[in-house]
């Protein structure tokens, strides 16, 4: 989930551009006094090419250089922590995050990868709809209207009149043309106050059409049996919907 946005937060904020050249450390960077992160991929690259390869250690870099007030802040504006339904759901979960005091800078390379937090699809679908609306925040809704026996309009969604920008549009057409229609995620359930190394939610995030979105569709899968990677088990069942979502 976090990946394409700690880029986003990065050029955002000016730290970098598209083109930067990230090291990779030779695939082994130790931060702090004893975390170490490790990448199959040990070459520098620029901040999209480690966006697309999926770079642990360059987007690592990329959440320190953040810093973790800004990384939370921009984290809770695309909608973790908070229930983006603005109560339709009267139980929606607002997910987890990591408490800000708490935390200590050398986990920031974790949360800018997707670590220490939990997001509810809902959520995902919001932050990602935003980078494809531009980098204008996107308001979920479930209820469209509410229409009685006479086919009198009881009640009718209303948009937001003032959507905040989180991103300049320059940043998330930048980040959406990285993502090439879509991005897998594979992530460690959290149980018994450890990261677990058997249980995985396995998910693809996908735009349609890819070169300029108009649905955002969230796939998760909890606990896969076999198969347990975002790209192999979760990418089909998106790839299987896209004709659907063309006749819509």
């Amino acid at each position: 989930f976090m990946k394409p946005f700690t880029c986003a937060i990065a050029m955002n904020e000016g730290i970098v551009n598209a083109d930067s050249v990230i090291s990779q450390s030779d695939g082994l960077w130790r931060h702090g006094k004893d975390m170490t992160m490790r990448d199959r991929l040990p070459e520098p690259m620029t901040v999209t090419n480690a966006l697309k390869r999926h770079a642990d250690i360059a987007i690592g870099k990329l959440a320190v250089e953040i810093g973790k007030e800004r990384l939370v802040e921009y984290v809770k504006k695309l909608g973790s922590g908070t229930k983006v339904l603005k109560g339709e759901l009267p139980h929606e979960s607002v997910g987890w995050i990591w408490p800000n005091k708490i935390f200590d800078d050398h986990l920031l390379p974790w949360i800018g990868i997707g670590g220490y937090f939990q997001v509810t699809p809902i959520q995902i679908a919001k932050a990602y709809a935003t980078l494809a609306n531009h980098g204008v925040e996107v308001v979920p809704y479930i209820i469209s209207e509410i229409v009685d026996d006479n086919g009198r309009v009881l009640r009718r969604h209303a948009p937001d009149s003032s959507p905040e920008a989180i991103f300049s549009p320059e940043v998330a057409d930048c980040i959406v043309a990285a993502l090439s229609g879509g991005t897998p995620a594979t992530t460690q359930m959290y149980k018994d106050r450890r990261f677990s190394y058997v249980d995985y939610v396995a998910s693809y995030v996908g735009f349609s059409p890819a070169s300029n979105p108009e649905y955002v569709t969230v796939v998760g899968l909890s606990r896969p049996k076999g198969e347990h990677t975002g790209m192999k088990v979760a990418f089909p069942i998106f790839a299987a919907m896209l004709p659907v979502l063309d006749e819509l």
